[in-house]
């Protein structure tokens, strides 16, 4: 018998290359339970999440910012 996990958490940072994750994710069958943003303090950090948040709902996944500065 083989567990295979079929969930994940994916980290979205608004870039490119997080936001192709993101996709291949849902394509290959994952059910993505949130997509992840961190505001870590950085400068454009309020334009980061809000793109995150555009990316994640254009694709239908729950989105949640975690503070951590």
């Amino acid at each position: 018998m083989t567990n295979r996990l079929t969930a994940a958490i994916v980290l979205l940072s608004s870039g490119l290359d997080s936001a192709l994750a993101l996709k291949m994710a849902l394509q290959s069958g994952w059910t993505v339970s949130r997509a992840l943003t961190f505001d870590y303090g950085q400068r454009p950090a309020m334009q980061e999440t809000k793109q995150a948040a555009l990316i994640a709902s254009h694709l239908g996944v729950r989105h949640q910012v975690m503070s951590l500065g």
